[in-house]
């Protein structure tokens, strides 16, 4: 495998950090992207206020359950929508208009 041309404007200084870019590189995380973003966005609020957070629902063991299910369980949060409607949520909490949306918060 031959190694990416590198732009032509890129000096000696930063060619010489991309040699060692995976230098002391901390290992891949076992819990997923998605929820290390979240973390990175809602725990500093929570240690400035003294709380300690705690993410039960991305352990590695419940994510790979998760992966495990008939994909016609996990489509469209089948189980999720299903409980809540057990629970007699109205329809606009089982089935809402339009799918939620963490952009505006992650910007």
């Amino acid at each position: 495998m031959t190694a990416p041309r590198l732009p032509p404007w890129l000096g000696e200084r930063a060619i010489d950090a991309m040699r060692h870019i995976d230098d002391c590189a901390a290992p891949v995380a076992p819990v997923a992207l998605p929820c290390l973003v979240v973390f990175a966005a809602r725990n500093p609020a929570y240690l400035r206020a003294g709380l300690w957070p705690v993410a039960p629902l991305s352990h590695p063991r419940l994510s790979r359950f998760a992966r495990s299910l008939p994909i016609e369980w996990r489509a469209r949060k089948r189980l999720l929508r299903t409980r809540l409607a057990r629970e007699r949520l109205p329809d606009h909490v089982t089935e809402p208009a339009r799918p939620e949306s963490f952009g505006s918060t992650m910007r």
